[in-house]
């Protein structure tokens, strides 16, 4: 679902249609049967892969756990730099293009920082990152490996047997802003199975901020839009890229620890 340049230069509006209309060709190839609007499943390959590939149109992507379930999500990221990574050798097979068998909390022995435009760790935590202090090395180097702006999205179950510790206890957590994500209303959504919720994070720095992270030749790769200057552009081609332009709220990154929102 890389989408042509026609598609990545159109207008935000039209590049979501775009995107839905792939995602849920995808979908329907791969899940027969019908799901409820707000299932943990259909929330994510259908509301937030879609919105993600639009908004943040990312060119390098880490899964971090794969089911054999989930072996179609390649499609989603054909175009794409897409890595995965589990624990279980058993699942390389449905894994990316490039995976690696090793845990989540190792991420920084096999990624430079500034490296990924999107890190989605689905069904991870409590399954399986289970120790507080591999908790905390893990959402630590998620942190490191993200370009600035880069957006880390993570789904778990909010039951008190798969929480091994709270979110708002975990201190590397505390490094990301939260970030509104507009399709669903909020920097986190609860679906309608399993308790199952969605927590989103952006990071957010002064680089970012004040529109002084470029690319250089010879680094690992930044996110799509390279920079931000102060206006919300990318500085070279004049249109709002990437996860689009910054708009202060009441609880802004000017506000520590409120949620950025962008449209």
């Amino acid at each position: 679902m890389g989408g042509g340049v026609s598609v990545i230069r159109a207008s935000p509006v039209i590049r979501d249609v775009y995107y839905q209309y792939l995602a849920w060709k995808v979908v329907r190839k791969h899940v027969p049967h019908r799901r409820h609007k707000y299932a943990d499943r259909r929330v994510l390959e259908q509301i937030i892969v879609p919105f993600i590939l639009s908004r943040l149109q990312p060119r390098t992507v880490l899964e971090v756990g794969r089911e054999p379930y989930e072996a179609f999500y390649n499609e989603f990221f054909v175009g794409r730099e897409l890595w995965t990574i589990d624990w279980d050798a058993s699942r390389a097979r449905f894994g990316g293009p490039k995976h690696i068998v090793d845990d989540a909390a190792n991420l920084r022995n096999h990624f430079p920082e500034r490296y990924f435009d999107l890190v989605l760790m689905n069904g991870v935590f409590g399954w399986g990152l289970n120790q507080p202090e591999a908790v905390e090395k893990a959402f630590a180097a998620v942190y490191a490996i993200l370009v600035p702006g880069g957006l880390f999205v993570l789904g778990w179950n909010d039951t008190p047997d798969l929480v091994p510790v709270p979110l708002d206890r975990v201190q590397s957590l505390k490094q990301f802003t939260p970030y509104f994500f507009a399709p669903l209303n909020g920097t986190s959504f609860k679906c309608s199975t399993y308790e199952h919720t969605y927590n989103f994070f952006v990071k957010w720095t002064q680089v970012t901020a004040w529109g002084t992270w470029r690319r250089v030749p010879g680094r690992v790769p930044s996110s799509r839009f390279g920079r931000l200057d102060q206006d919300g552009t990318d500085g070279r081609l004049g249109s709002r890229r990437g996860l689009g332009h910054y708009r202060p709220t009441a609880r802004s990154p000017a506000s520590p620890g409120g949620p950025c929102r962008f449209s």
